[in-house]
């Protein structure tokens, strides 16, 4: 028989709009994200190199002042240098657990039973990866750009919004390439662990059957395709260092990002599919 009586009421509340329920998604994920300690740790570890050039920056510009040398220093170019190897190992770290997260709690079958598709769930998980790595990337440098412009005399207005457009342009293709590769080797199922190592592999690995490759076909900068690493330092030089010769290099950055997430989008359509 019946011992507990309970009311159920409906939701008066404000909806979110069918084309706007990705946002439910992304700011779950940061939310999760920035409650981890370890997350707060790592932010601390990887914004070191953009305080010290930003010191290293304004000891220069002081020096370059007072004395009137010419010194041409390529801050950003070793900066971004710094801040990809932080991003890699932010990927492997957290974010390899974005898909293969939901998939080992079941949680995938939640959200496609849910008024949520394929398409706003990638776009829920490439937002929080990709904001992520411009936590690590865009706002670092983007806070050096600022301390350049405010402490050095000669820096005009014109080359100051130069460099936050090469920033913003470097860091968002770098974001999406490597957010797009790691949530896809994360759709796989496997454990974090294991995508985190496979993330990582892949880039000692692809970068040796590159090496091998450059020096046995005669130094084709062609096979730049065939190494992330390549690609993203590719497009530092592009941006910073006006190596004009590289701008394949920034074209085939965001053509594989955009490949590998068609790829991911039809592998959610499977999983979703699946679940239908």
């Amino acid at each position: 028989m019946s011992i507990y009586v309970r009311r159920f009421s409906r939701y008066e509340g404000k909806l979110e709009p069918p084309r706007g329920r990705f946002r439910v998604i992304l700011l779950a994920e940061l939310r999760r994200i920035f409650a981890d300690k370890w997350w707060r740790r790592f932010l601390f570890g990887a914004a070191m190199p953009a305080v010290m050039m930003a010191g290293w920056l304004y000891l220069m510009t002081t020096f370059q002042e007072a004395t009137g040398a010419e010194l041409d220093f390529p801050f950003f170019s070793v900066l971004f240098g710094w801040q990809f190897s932080w991003l890699g190992i932010m990927q492997a770290w957290f974010g390899a657990s974005m898909i293969t997260g939901d998939m080992q709690t079941k949680a995938l079958s939640l959200y496609f039973t849910r008024p949520i598709d394929a398409t706003q769930y990638l776009l829920g998980k490439l937002g929080a990866t990709m904001a992520l790595a411009l936590t690590i990337t865009w706002i670092p440098s983007l806070l050096v750009a600022v301390v350049q412009y405010s402490v050095a005399d000669h820096l005009t207005f014109g080359a100051f919004a130069e460099n936050v457009w090469s920033i913003t342009a470097c860091s968002m293709g770098a974001a999406f390439t490597t957010s797009a590769l790691i949530l896809l080797l994360s759709s796989t199922g496997l454990s974090a662990r294991y995508v985190g190592i496979t993330w990582l592999g892949a880039f000692v690995f692809l970068e040796a059957i590159r090496g091998i490759l450059y020096e046995s076909t005669g130094r084709s900068e062609a096979l730049d395709v065939l190494s992330l690493a390549r690609l993203l330092s590719g497009s530092v030089e592009y941006y910073f260092l006006g190596a004009s010769h590289k701008l394949g290099s920034v074209i085939t950055l965001w053509g594989v990002g955009a490949l590998l997430t068609l790829i991911l989008r039809i592998r959610l359509s499977g999983f979703e599919k699946a679940r239908s």
